[in-house]
């Protein structure tokens, strides 16, 4: 995120007398598709999904343990 920010702050640096928030939001999401031309996949991020699902299934027995033992 840090990047992103670094990245959006220079290419917005031209930006002078703008006086409304649209121009802002519009330099600012330019900024940030240049800065995604640097992200990297993240190894098993096809996984995501399963491993969500497996915490929500986690939590939910946590909660339901809880509910038992009040």
């Amino acid at each position: 995120m840090e990047s992103t920010v670094d990245i959006i702050k220079a290419h917005a640096r031209n930006l002078k007398r703008c006086h409304t928030g649209d121009m802002r939001l519009r330099w600012a999401a330019a900024g940030m598709l240049r800065a995604e031309a640097q992200y990297h996949r993240v190894n098993g991020y096809r996984q995501l999904d399963r491993l969500a699902d497996a915490i929500t299934a986690e939590l939910q027995r946590r909660q339901h343990h809880l509910a038992q033992a009040s």
